[in-house]
């Protein structure tokens, strides 16, 4: 979005970028979990993980608590990163 002007993107090119990101962080959201318990990854280390992965903070929170439904030390990790 701040780059848009200076390389001066159609409104239509913008939407697309948005949507991609978003798209691509509701899949992420799902395979994530899946993803970090294959792996054996332990609270903290899947927090960092899907903090640094994944665009939208609002797809990490929701990434965070499907791994860790019954507390909060995932979610925490992931939204400080």
């Amino acid at each position: 979005m701040a780059a848009a002007p200076v390389v001066q993107a159609k409104a239509a090119e913008v939407a697309y970028t948005i949507g991609t990101i978003l798209l691509w962080g509701v899949g992420c959201m799902f395979l994530f979990p899946v993803i970090g318990k294959t792996l054996g990854m332990t609270h903290e280390m899947f927090g960092a993980w899907a903090g640094t992965g994944i665009l939208n903070s609002a797809q990490v929170a929701g990434a965070a608590l499907a791994y860790q439904p019954n507390g909060i030390e995932t979610l925490k990790v992931a939204e400080i990163f």
